[in-house]
């Protein structure tokens, strides 16, 4: 009979921990990202979803955007080079990493 680590399975990522918190409460508010994974939107306006785990003012907490500008910009990032502080503001309908 075969054992389980016979099948060569990986455990899922491991999950982000904190706190949800809207991304208004954290514009133009300097933060370290720790991790970001990208996920399927429930959504039809985004086919995509950010999820950003943060850190601010030494409390974790967990960002869900569907932010395009967002997503190209996080992925252009090497996740080797993370954690990294940034800002987050708002331009016009969109947001940005500063």
């Amino acid at each position: 009979m075969k054992r389980f680590s016979d099948f060569n399975v990986t455990a899922p990522e491991k999950t982000f921990d904190g706190e949800k918190i809207k991304i208004f409460k954290i514009l133009n508010r300097e933060i370290k990202v720790l991790n970001y994974r990208m996920v399927d939107s429930k959504f039809k306006q985004s086919q995509q979803r950010l999820d950003l785990h943060i850190e601010l003012e030494n409390v974790k907490y967990i960002v869900f955007t569907g932010s395009v500008n967002l997503i190209k910009m996080i992925t252009q990032i090497d996740k080797a080079d993370l954690p990294f502080l940034t800002v987050i503001e708002k331009d016009g309908e969109s947001f940005k990493f500063t």
